[in-house]
């Protein structure tokens, strides 16, 4: 299930931090609407299967804030599960009836309006991508007792990285054996640093080429693309 949140804003800019205000508003709006849902998808541990891009009107961009065109911005969401994209969607209705306001760093904000989206399907074991929302990939490397953390820019090294953790993290939903049959090719790509609770690394917007089984293309269409996708990252669609 693919959504569009349009939201109205008070003033006519954002922080360039804006995805940890964009989640808040997402915990927010499921917990006014069952906070036993919210407990499930955000209090305990559940792999959540989603991810999100925001589209702002931007006029230009300084002192770590995004100044705006106007004060109108889209939140697009996307769920692998047509049930959470329900429960989803069912929370933002009841923010938007009762015109709950929400923060969006020093900004203020209320959704205007809620569309479900036409959702394509992919038929082929082929697909070219256009990012919505910036890739990131990362690696964790064991040193003794540390783990540290690595992020990668979506090239040759970065590509085996991202298939090496796809094989890991989606074991339990498609055979490694059709996972690392997974081709990636980058057809044009932009690297910019991202600054996400404090940390700042780098992420890849482009337009990208997978070869692979449909229902894994699929899955990335719905669910996203590398690290931290339920965060607003790794968000596709098809070009």
């Amino acid at each position: 299930m693919r959504l569009k949140i349009e939201c109205i804003l008070e003033e006519n800019f954002v922080c360039l931090d804006y995805r940890r205000s964009i989640l808040s508003f997402i915990k927010k709006s499921l917990e006014n609407y069952s906070e036993e849902i919210k407990k499930k998808y955000y209090d305990e541990y559940k792999a959540k299967d989603m991810t999100f891009a925001c589209y702002f009107p931007i006029e230009k961009i300084e002192n770590n804030q995004i100044n705006l065109t106007n004060n109108i911005f889209a939140i697009f969401l996307s769920f692998d599960s047509i049930i959470d994209g329900v429960h989803f969607y069912n929370a933002f209705n009841i923010a938007k009836r009762n015109h709950i306001q929400f923060n969006l760093g020093k900004n203020i904000f209320q959704i205007k309006n809620i569309v479900k989206l036409q959702e394509k399907e992919i038929k082929e074991d082929r697909a070219t991508f256009k990012t919505l929302s910036p890739i990131v990939i990362r690696e964790q490397i064991e040193e003794g007792e540390k783990k540290k953390e690595w992020f990668h820019e979506l090239d040759e090294k970065g590509i085996e990285i991202l298939k090496r953790n796809l094989c890991y993290s989606l074991k339990d939903k498609f055979s490694i054996k059709e996972l690392e049959k997974i081709e990636i090719e980058v057809e044009r790509s932009k690297t910019s640093i991202i600054s996400f609770y404090k940390i700042k690394f780098p992420a890849t917007n482009g337009r990208i080429t997978i070869k692979g089984d449909k229902k894994i293309l699929n899955y990335f269409y719905r669910a996203g693309l590398g690290g931290k996708c339920p965060s607003g990252f790794g968000m596709l669609d098809l070009d």
